[in-house]
C-alpha cells in the first residue's frame, strides 16, 4: 500500500498507524509484563513483553513471538494480539525487539533471538514457564528467525547478548509466511 521513495522507517510508521492493521485489546485472562530488558549489546538493550495466563496453577509452555518485517521494522508492541492470544490459552508468550538489519548485519537479529530463548529459560522459575518447553513463532522475516532458531547449533548465532551459559535450544517452531 505505500508506494514511492520514503524510508523504510517512515513506512514503518505509517503501517503500525493503519486502522485497517489488527489492534492489540488488553485480555483480562493476561497480565503483561512489559518492557522487559533481555539483552544488552553496550550501551544497547533490547526489550520484550510478556503476555502470561493469570490462572495456571503449573509451569507452561513458553514461546519467543517474534515479529516480521523484513528484518527492518522493529515494534514488539505488533505482535500484542498474538502473544495475548497464546497467554489466553495457557502458554506464556514474549513479543520481542531485534536489532534491525541497518542497525546490525546478519546475523544480529538472529544473536537476538536466541539470547530472548535464553532469557526465557533463565527466568523461567520466576515467571511459571516450563525450561523444558520453549519454542519460537513468527510470520514472515519473523518466521526466517524463529525457524533458523529452531534449526541452527551455530556458536556464530548465539551472540554475546546475556546468559550465555544457557541453552537456545527449541522445543518447537511454527513459522508463518516463511522467506526459505
Amino acid at each position: 500500500r505505500i508506494i514511492g521513495n520514503e524510508p523504510l522507517a517512515t513506512q514503518a510508521t505509517q503501517l503500525s498507524n493503519d486502522p485497517n492493521r489488527v489492534q492489540y485489546h488488553p485480555s483480562p485472562r493476561v497480565r503483561v509484563v512489559s518492557a522487559i530488558v533481555f539483552a544488552r549489546y553496550g550501551k544497547r538493550a533490547l526489550r520484550l513483553d510478556l503476555y502470561l495466563p493469570i490462572d495456571s496453577k503449573e509451569a507452561v509452555p513458553g514461546v519467543i513471538v517474534i515479529r516480521g518485517g523484513g528484518w527492518t521494522v522493529n515494534d514488539r508492541k505488533e505482535s500484542a494480539h498474538v502473544a495475548s492470544a497464546l497467554a489466553e490459552r495457557g502458554v506464556a508468550a514474549a513479543s520481542i525487539e531485534y536489532r534491525t538489519a541497518d542497525e546490525a548485519a546478519f546475523p544480529g537479529a538472529m544473536q537476538d533471538v536466541k539470547a530472548a530463548i535464553r532469557w526465557m529459560r533463565a527466568n523461567a522459575k520466576l515467571y511459571g514457564i516450563s525450561p523444558d518447553v520453549i519454542g519460537t513463532l513468527g510470520g514472515s522475516s519473523g518466521a526466517h528467525m524463529a525457524l533458523l532458531a529452531g534449526i541452527s547449533n551455530d556458536q556464530d548465532l548465539e551472540g554475546n547478548g546475556g546468559n550465555r551459559n544457557i541453552s537456545s535450544r527449541v522445543q518447537a517452531v511454527l513459522a508463518m509466511a516463511t522467506p526459505t
